[in-house]
Formats: C-alpha cells, sequence, structure tokens
C-alpha cells in the first residue's frame, strides 16, 4: 500500500539536487537528493527552500527551481494526472513519476478512482526493476532511485539468477489493478504480464512451488479476454501463455507424466504470436519458434490426414509456414519412456521449455 503524504509538500524534480546546511551554493553539502524525494517546506530565503526530508529525518536547504511544489487538494488532481500521463513512459524518470502518482492518489477523491494511475505507478516500477536489473540501457544512480520510490510502499525482490541479481517488482498494484471492475483489457492484461513474467520466477523454488505458480499464471492468463486488445498487447498475451504451458509441460514430463495436452496448448499459443507486431521493445518476449515448430518426432507430429488433426502458421496464416500440432497422444510419455518423462514428446517438452527460457 502506498504510504500517505503529508499537506504541505515539494517534489524534487532535479537530479543530484544538494541539500545544503545554509541558503548559498558555498554552504556545506548535507546530503543528495533525487528526483521524486518528498520534502516538507518551512521557509524560503534569498532563492533558497528550507526543507525538511521525513525519509532522511534531516532538514536544509535546496534552491527553489530544484523543486515542485504540489497541493494535495481535490482540486490538485487533475494536474497531477497530467504530469503522472507525460511522465509514465519517459524512461529514467521512473522515480519522479511514482511520486506524483502518490500525490494523486492522495489527492483524487475516492469515487474517481480508476486504474489508469495504479497501471502507470506499476509500469514504472517495473521499468526501475528492469534497470536495476541491468536490463537495457545502463543508468547510473538506478539504486537510489529505488530507495526513492521505497518511501511510497513500492517493494522489489531480487535474486540470483546466473551469476546476477534479477530484480522484480513486487506486483502489488497490478493486484489492486485486477480487483477494479472498471479496470480496462489492456490494464488488465498489462497487469497479468506484469504477475506472470518468467526472468521474475526465482529459480530456487521447489517442484512443487514451482507447479503451483505455473498453474497461477495460467488461471491469471486465462482470464483475460483478448479480443478488445490491441495487436501488440495481444501478441504479448500469447507469448506468455506459450510460455507459461510450455513450463506445465516440462514439469509434468519431469513428473512422469504426459505432457501433451499442455506441449500442445503451448505450440498453439506459440503460433499465435504475430511477431512483426511485438516491434523491437517486446520482441524479446517471442521466442524463438523455428527449432520448436518444425520440430518433428513421429510420436508427437499430428499428421493431416489423421483425424482431429488441426493447422495453424507461426505468421498468421502464410500457407507456406503452416505447422503441425500434436493433437495425437499414442506414443507419449511413458509408453516409449526410459525413465520419468523421458518419451519422445517428453523430450520435446523438455527442448520447448529450453526454447522458451523456462528450463
Amino acid at each position: 500500500m502506498l504510504l500517505s503524504l503529508a499537506a504541505a509538500l515539494a517534489i524534487v524534480v532535479q537530479d543530484r539536487t544538494p541539500l545544503r546546511a545554509a541558503p548559498g551554493p558555498r554552504a556545506t553539502e548535507l546530503t543528495t537528493l533525487w528526483p521524486g524525494e518528498v520534502l516538507e517546506v518551512r521557509d524560503e530565503r534569498a532563492g533558497y527552500l528550507r526543507v525538511y526530508n521525513y525519509r532522511r529525518e534531516r532538514g536544509g536547504y535546496v534552491k527553489a527551481e530544484a523543486v515542485r511544489a504540489i497541493g494535495l487538494s481535490e482540486s490538485d488532481a487533475p494536474a497531477l494526472l497530467t504530469v503522472l500521463r507525460f511522465l509514465r513512459d519517459a524512461s529514467g524518470s521512473e522515480a519522479l513519476g511514482i511520486s506524483y502518482g502518490a500525490a494523486y492518489l492522495k489527492a483524487a477523491p475516492a469515487a474517481a478512482l480508476t486504474a489508469e494511475p495504479l497501471d502507470a505507478i506499476a509500469r514504472m516500477a517495473e521499468r526501475l526493476a528492469d534497470a536495476a536489473s541491468g536490463n537495457g540501457v545502463r543508468r547510473a544512480n538506478v539504486a537510489a532511485h529505488l530507495e526513492v520510490v521505497a518511501q511510497f510502499g513500492i517493494r522489489m525482490n531480487s535474486f540470483d539468477h546466473n551469476g546476477r541479481m534479477q530484480v522484480c517488482y513486487d506486483g502489488e498494484l497490478y493486484r489492486q489493478v485486477l480487483s477494479l471492475a472498471r479496470a480496462s483489457s489492456e490494464e488488465r492484461a498489462r497487469a497479468v504480464l506484469g504477475l506472470t513474467r518468467p526472468d521474475c520466477i526465482d529459480p530456487g523454488l521447489g517442484v512443487p512451488r514451482r507447479a503451483s505458480l505455473d498453474e497461477e499464471h495460467r488461471e491469471l492468463l486465462d482470464s483475460i479476454e483478448e479480443r478488445p486488445l490491441c495487436a501488440v498487447t495481444r501478441s504479448r498475451l500469447h507469448a506468455r501463455r506459450a510460455a507459461v504451458w510450455a513450463a506445465i509441460a516440462y514439469g509434468e514430463a519431469r513428473r512422469g507424466q504426459s505432457p501433451a495436452a499442455a506441449a500442445q496448448r503451448a505450440r498453439a499459443e506459440l503460433i499465435a504470436v504475430h511477431a512483426e507486431d511485438l516491434g523491437e521493445d517486446h520482441r524479446a518476449e517471442y521466442p524463438a519458434a523455428g527449432g520448436i515448430a518444425d520440430h518433428h518426432d513421429g510420436a508427437c507430429e499430428a499428421r493431416a490426414d489423421m483425424p482431429g488433426a488441426r493447422r495453424g502458421s507461426a505468421t498468421g496464416g502464410t500457407a507456406s509456414e503452416t505447422l503441425h500440432l500434436w493433437d495425437r497422444v499414442d506414443g507419449f510419455g511413458a509408453a516409449r519412456s526410459t525413465g520419468p518423462g523421458a518419451g519422445p514428446c517428453g523430450a520435446a517438452a523438455r527442448e520447448l521449455a529450453r526454447a522458451l527460457g523456462i528450463s
């Protein structure tokens, strides 16, 4: 839950703002403030504001142009929302945007609250966590920005993944979005995508807990109606469903169960992805499908002349790219295995899982 904000406040808007012991550029610098820091304004003198930072439990002076005063009355809510909308997609301004989002939540009347500000704050928190994990352009001072957003109750989880630390937003506000009946289809889909990221699953989870988590993710993804979604979100949803169903198939193969149905569903979802719709920002979410879709295992392939066989296209309708789906269950799993999950489709499920990044 976001912490409540006090009434007479200003938000730091400039990077590396010095908090000084006295008004003036030569006064001792007590500490450095970062965008999004919340200050209580107590006085003004010679172009400087005397402020107090409750997070650091320290007072001092900052240049007036380094901060923006904010009001928290109902009449201030529209202006705060305007700034939030401006900042929500601004890379590098996540801490500042989250601070304005917290101010808006304080100012807006409960009856007027929609999913929009919760969605915006959650997206910025997720983006900040990605920056802390080293994804994308390297950013300095990301650790300081994480400390800033922590004052608003934004929590991060971290764990070691392949020799580096993975930082992930805990998703609380995404869960709140899903609880709101007025949330749009796009907002609900973004929330589910934020809550089901495969790179945010702790690799140290035990097998029973991982199976339970995969099932939870499956239920979340299946709860989204895809027809109202834009093309980008729809393809992201199919790609994520493919990853989750592949994880389920992999788990079933490890437990000596038949992965037939789960592997078939994973492949169907993968075929439904239109990679060209994802663009550069989300292309990494689309697994390397070629090797999986073209993998032919005699016991797993559905031939065109078999009853119930279906066809799909990896490119959304190009006949030359038509792929066979796994509809035939004969020969799956233990029938040809030399151990749990070692049959031809168990191997296929593991291959699919590896290619989707969840092995």
